[in-house]
């Protein structure tokens, strides 16, 4: 959210408004499509688990978004910024769809995972723990980085999307093979 646009606006080409225009965009689309994701998510059942199917395959998309916003690696000039503007639209778009339909399978999962009070409180607050410090990890990866030598916006983006690359698919894994 601070730096992929800064980043497309000053590394790229696109202006802040262009890119402030096609995240708004992506945020429209991903509100209209959510009850439809929801829906989904509730009455498609698959035989392998809805909550589980759903979790997994949305993986997919939000990890290869993830991965093509923070390293836009085509050598496209950045002259042309339609290129450039689609392609931060188009996988933001994957990004966001994709995460709106991996987290609510995976907090649907979680509630359904246990019929107390209390199992569902500490689920909840355990997620909730590691939203805080995957965010610590997020935020203090320019420090680290630039302690370490890597300056400026690109090698935090790239070392971004090694994180999700590598941390998405594995707890993804881990999570639909050990989790009822």
């Amino acid at each position: 959210v601070i730096i992929v646009p800064n980043f497309y606006a000053e590394t790229l080409g696109l202006s802040l408004a262009t890119v402030g225009i096609l995240n708004f965009a992506v945020r429209a689309i991903d509100a209209i499509l959510d009850p439809f994701i929801g829906y989904g998510a509730d009455h498609i059942r698959p035989r392998w688990g809805r909550r589980r199917t759903w979790f997994a395959v949305a993986a997919v998309p939000m990890t290869l978004g993830a991965l093509m916003v923070f390293n836009p690696f085509p050598a496209i000039d950045v002259s042309n910024t339609w290129f450039w503007a689609g392609w931060f639209f188009l996988w933001s778009a994957m990004l966001s769809v994709g995460y709106t339909a991996l987290s609510l399978s995976h907090q649907s999962w979680a509630a359904e995972l246990s019929p107390s009070y209390y199992g569902r409180n500490r689920m909840f607050a355990a997620r909730e723990v590691m939203i805080v410090v995957g965010t610590l990890i997020a935020t203090g990866l320019p420090f680290v980085l630039s302690k370490l030598g890597y300056h400026g916006d690109r090698p935090v983006l790239v070392a971004l999307s090694i994180l999700v690359g590598v941390a998405t698919p594995l707890f993804v894994f881990l999570t639909v093979t050990t989790v009822p």
